[in-house]
């Protein structure tokens, strides 16, 4: 199991001057974090023609459960096996991180699941119930409304970035697991209670330390950024990979190349 988390933000300076380089921006981490956790489950599955995967996308606060069976061959793609509406930012990060692993060489030997939980401050949730208790971290974000069941997507958000640090708290956790960078451990794991994984025979050294959230922050601004269907400033990436930074945008050239 491999859980890696990340922080909404705040903008502190910057505004609109930031879409233009070499202009700064100043962006605040803030103690609302969006956590994704991998595990490897069941086995996959062939039919001997094609080898697939499925990739099981676990929210018990939206009450969603989706799968996606991944298509290994002849090229890499996910096909949603649930009737959920598309959720690209889950998507484009999944396939963009799987991309990399089998350009490496790297190949799935079981199923994923990965499973999503976010800071209730990043949505428009009561601060107390009616007996005057808080609500818990992870509270459930799907609701009922006078107009039948709502879903997540329909819930107003605070604007901490959520989105962003979905992303890249999935891109870390998945990179992570795989064996292509190891990442800062925290508590009991940074006392030597959990061993990351390591690479597969075949795959790359490990990235580590700074080449590490150097690789997790290209992938989850790509992810981000195809999730939108645009290229935007980043800065919530930038925010959720490194925290409290001074932050100046990337040339849109390296995204149109990597497109």
């Amino acid at each position: 199991t491999t859980v890696v988390s990340a922080p909404g933000k705040v903008m502190i300076a910057g505004g609109y001057v930031v879409l233009e380089r070499p202009n700064a921006a100043l962006v605040s981490a803030v103690s609302a974090r969006i956590y994704s956790v991998v595990q490897d489950v069941g086995v996959g599955k062939g039919d001997g023609t094609k080898q697939s995967r499925i990739i099981h996308v676990r929210s018990e606060q939206m009450d969603e459960l989706r799968q996606y069976e991944l298509i290994e061959s002849p090229s890499i793609k996910l096909e949603q096996k649930t009737t959920f509406p598309a959720n690209p930012y889950a998507e484009s990060t999944i396939l963009n991180a799987l991309q990399v692993y089998y350009s490496l060489g790297g190949r799935l030997r079981s199923d994923l699941q990965i499973s999503i939980y976010g800071d209730s401050a990043f949505y428009s949730i009561p601060d107390s119930s009616a007996d005057g208790e808080r609500p818990p971290k992870f509270a459930k974000i799907a609701r009922a409304s006078q107009s039948g069941r709502e879903h997540a997507a329909e819930v107003q958000k605070t604007g901490l970035g959520s989105s962003a640090a979905l992303v890249t708290s999935m891109v870390g956790a998945l990179l992570s697991h795989l064996g292509i960078v190891r990442l800062p451990m925290r508590g009991a794991a940074s006392a030597g209670a959990y061993s990351p994984p390591s690479p597969p025979p075949g795959l790359p050294a490990v990235k580590e330390g700074d080449d590490a959230f150097f690789a997790v922050h290209a992938l989850a601004q790509i992810s981000h950024c195809a999730a939108q269907g645009k290229i935007g400033s980043g800065f919530d990436v930038g925010s959720a990979t490194y925290g409290c930074i001074r932050y100046v945008r990337f040339s849109p050239a390296l995204l149109d190349a990597a497109a």
